[in-house]
């Protein structure tokens, strides 16, 4: 019998309704309906589905961190005469060595990116500057989350392993594999293998709420238009599946929710600033990480970090956008205090400001976005698990690493 777990990414807890998503709004009615999942804060929710720990447990807390010794970009062949073209090619606004917005510079950093894709396996540069790859390795996906050595605590997929079941991975997603299409593909590539092998999990990718999330925003006809969409073809597919396979259950799983972005905040030009006026040189004195909710930065020297700290901490912008992360918050936030990979100062936005540039967006702004604080109701995604064995029962909320026990629940008897 199998089980399909479709991970609609960013698919927020309200998005559950009639008039909307009246499929899944069925399914609720009918199943096991988890209102709303609380992720821990970070980027790593994967980590959490499959093992049920939380960030701090896990030792995952950013998709990438700081790891000079590892990086998959280090080795990548004419590395050092792509960063003296990007230096060279124009740009529109932005700083001498930095990536930034200009037509001819979009285009350079795409062929760029194709060329690293195939020099590293599928691990893409995304828009960090060139000068600074050499630093950053992938955290959860540096090992492929199948294998026994991913995690150190059985995860779903050893635990399937030790219990001779199977499970079809090529239609799900990873940062070190490749995106297999769209939405649609990954779903009939699904009914495709059921057709041939009726493993026992399977696990789908769904894109569309995080990806129109992202360009729309969350609380947009547009978007709603996407979500009607989405639940059609979910529809769709599920009674392909149910055609082949009568007895299969279904996990339909939001990972997180998203907020609508009503700030932007150049934390880059703020940190190159001060290094200019304090003469701090990148790479010599400390280097930065911009994720879209997240600033980290790394020092080299001890009047680096005491230059930064002085001038971070009392910055009105930094303090009116978000906050600088201690070891409070980290335990409050079940963050991996102390992990260089993370940073030596951390930085948080405030939910609904977008860092921007950063180092995966520096051409689109977008509307809406995750990784704020997951207490709040507009960053939490849901849960609804449907079959024919599957008993109607509403919960409140839960949380992320809760849905690892879920799926044991259906996946592996005499646990």
């Amino acid at each position: 019998m199998a089980t399909i777990l479709f991970l609609m990414d960013a698919m927020r807890s309200d998005y559950i309704k009639k008039e909307t998503t009246p499929f899944l709004w069925e399914c609720a009615n009918e199943g096991e309906y988890y209102k709303r999942v609380i992720p821990h804060f970070g980027f790593c929710e994967r980590t959490e589905i499959f093992t049920g720990q939380n960030p701090k447990e896990s030792g995952f807390f950013t998709a990438i961190g700081y790891d000079p010794t590892h990086s998959p970009f280090k080795n990548v062949k004419g590395l050092k005469l792509i960063e003296y073209l990007e230096r060279i090619v124009p740009k529109k606004m932005g700083i001498p060595g930095i990536a930034s917005s200009g037509i001819f510079y979009r285009a350079f950093r795409l062929l760029v990116n194709k060329w690293i894709i195939s020099e590293t396996n599928g691990i893409s540069s995304q828009h960090i500057p060139i000068p600074l790859l050499k630093y950053w390795g992938l955290t959860e996906d540096k090992i492929d989350l199948r294998d026994k050595k991913a995690f150190n605590v059985p995860s779903i997929f050893s635990l399937l392993s030790d219990n001779s079941k199977t499970y079809f991975y090529d239609s799900f997603t990873a940062l070190n594999m490749p995106s297999n299409g769209s939405d649609i593909n990954r779903m009939q590539m699904v009914v495709n293998d059921i057709k041939a092998n009726n493993e026992d999990f399977y696990l789908v990718y769904v894109s569309a709420p995080d990806s129109y999330g992202h360009k729309y925003g969350p609380d947009t006809i547009e978007f709603k238009e996407v979500l009607k969409q989405m639940d059609l073809d979910l529809k769709r597919y599920t009674n392909k599946i149910l055609e082949i396979e009568p007895k299969a259950n279904f996990i339909y799983l939001g990972d997180h929710g998203m907020a609508t972005v009503n700030q932007y905040f150049d934390a880059e030009k703020e940190i190159l600033s001060i290094a200019k006026n304090n003469y701090l040189e990148l790479e010599k004195d400390f280097i930065y990480f911009l994720d879209s909710t997240l600033v980290r930065l790394w020092f080299f020297t001890e009047g680096a970090k005491n230059i930064f700290e002085q001038a971070l901490y009392n910055s009105p912008t930094f303090n009116n956008n978000g906050v600088f992360i201690n070891e409070d918050i980290a335990n409050k936030e079940k963050i991996p205090w102390g992990d260089s990979r993370y940073g030596d100062i951390i930085w948080w936005a405030n939910t609904g400001v977008l860092v921007f540039p950063d180092f995966f967006h520096r051409v689109e702004k977008y509307k809406g976005m995750h990784g704020y604080d997951p207490s709040k109701k507009e960053n939490q995604g849901t849960c609804i698990v449907y079959g024919g064995n599957i008993d109607q029962s509403e919960i409140d909320s839960i949380y992320l690493t809760d849905v690892f026990d879920i799926m044991k629940n259906l996946l592996i008897k005499d646990k």
